[in-house]
């Protein structure tokens, strides 16, 4: 095993103790992973997943014209392991998206399921038998991820929500599966056309479509399946603008959906997860109508659990009374949340 791979192992431990899954040993499944300048930790990528437990599968690697030399690392493992489909896009695209989708495309016609991975994140050993078993168990959920553990810069557990309803309520402000360790039910993807879009916050947008669009079953599972390596030059931090600015739009999309399109309760929703609201009385006001009307527009779409999403958006504005000190509306906004059961 690469050093580094069973030093993180062993220092940081995983919350549940995992096993290797021997009877999904025949099941076929693509490994998709972008990369651009990715020289510095690609190597330590690419060993966790020729070293997983789950050994039939293909390793997709879309290098994204790297100007280092990316390309001789791939190369050189390309040639070593008859798993790694080695492509090369014709120009950058800007961001792991268009890289992402071209992999995806390119999975072959027999695998059952596509699994993604950053460039310099390390996969646990039995992710794949982990993540294949769950699907093979549930085979009413369409797509999945897990927890990380972050290591380099920070140096913590992601806590992601779990549920299908928690996940959904959660998807109105922010992405709840992890790109690095999801995998997709390839028949879903085929069956809806879904793919990642040439931008950022690329993985966002597709949960969003997959929900809204097609009524896609989500899971989040309790193991740690990822090591993700916090550093300087990794895309979330050198296109934090960009991520913020596609982010919005897609929760813009999602408004849209439920019937909001004034453009000042889209400019509202986004300056307060931007954390840039004035928290007056008049834009607290205004944004727990806002979160109102979000509720009552999606008892009439059902795009979101009714109940989770109520509890979810109690939550949120809870957090901004406190922030401003608003404590004696509290009991007010515990009585304006209150979960009703959506009309028939």
């Amino acid at each position: 095993m690469f050093p580094l791979i069973a030093k993180i192992g062993g220092k940081l431990g995983l919350p549940m103790k995992l096993r290797p899954v021997s009877d999904n040993a025949a099941i076929f499944v693509s490994v998709v992973m972008p990369v651009y300048n990715g020289a510095n930790y690609v190597a330590e990528t690419i060993e966790s997943i020729l070293n997983q437990t789950h050994r039939n599968f293909e390793f997709i690697i879309v290098d994204d014209c790297s100007t280092d030399n990316s390309p001789e690392i791939l190369e050189r493992y390309a040639l070593q392991d008859r798993r790694i489909k080695l492509y090369k896009t014709e120009k950058n695209h800007g961001n792991p998206g268009g890289a992402s989708a071209f992999g995806v495309r390119k999975a072959a016609s027999r695998s059952q399921y596509i699994l993604m991975t950053d460039q310099d994140d390390i996969s646990h050993r039995e992710r794949l038998d982990i993540q294949v078993d769950f699907m093979e168990r549930n085979p009413s959920v369409d797509i999945s991820g897990g927890r990380m553990r972050l290591f380099g810069g920070h140096h913590r557990l992601t806590r992601p929500a779990l549920s299908d309803d928690a996940i959904k309520a959660l998807l109105l402000t922010s992405s709840p599966i992890s790109n690095p360790t999801i995998i997709f039910r390839k028949r879903f993807l085929d069956e809806t056309n879904l793919n990642y879009r040439n931008q950022t916050s690329h993985d966002y947008l597709l949960l969003a479509e997959a929900a809204l669009e097609y009524g896609a079953v989500f899971q989040n599972l309790r193991n740690v399946l990822v090591y993700y390596r916090c550093h300087g030059s990794q895309s979330s931090s050198t296109l934090q603008e960009p991520i913020q600015i596609t982010s919005n739009r897609v929760r813009e999309y999602q408004l849209q959906k439920l019937g909001i399109c004034d453009p000042e309760d889209i400019d509202l929703f986004n300056r307060w997860k931007a954390n840039r609201m004035y928290r007056s009385g008049k834009d607290l006001e205004n944004l727990m109508h806002l979160f109102q009307n979000i509720i009552n527009r999606n008892q009439e779409n059902r795009f979101y659990p009714h109940h989770a999403l109520v509890k979810r958006l109690r939550h949120l504005y809870r957090k901004e009374l406190l922030k401003s000190k608003k404590i004696l509306q509290l009991i007010q906004a515990d009585i304006f949340f209150t979960p009703q059961s959506p009309s028939v």
